[in-house]
């Protein structure tokens, strides 16, 4: 499990006011639910060929999109 202030850290965001910590962990559960692997990482390879939901080539096309360049 990722506590939510690691996951802010290593997405380096700040609370913002009206963020509640509840909504901040279920943000953090969903991360954890869409692990293909369980390993705690989110890789393409693994989002992509192990993704559970849509076709590979929509699970391509979204991890393409949020992919930083």
């Amino acid at each position: 499990m990722v506590l939510v202030s690691d996951l802010m850290k290593r997405l380096r965001v700040k609370l913002e006011t009206g963020v509640s910590l509840q909504l901040l962990d279920s943000y953090a559960d969903h991360f954890d639910r869409t692990d293909p692997n369980g390993d705690g990482k989110h890789t393409k390879a693994a989002s992509v060929v192990g993704g559970r939901y849509m076709t590979p080539q929509a699970r391509a096309g979204i991890v393409n999109s949020a992919d930083e360049h």
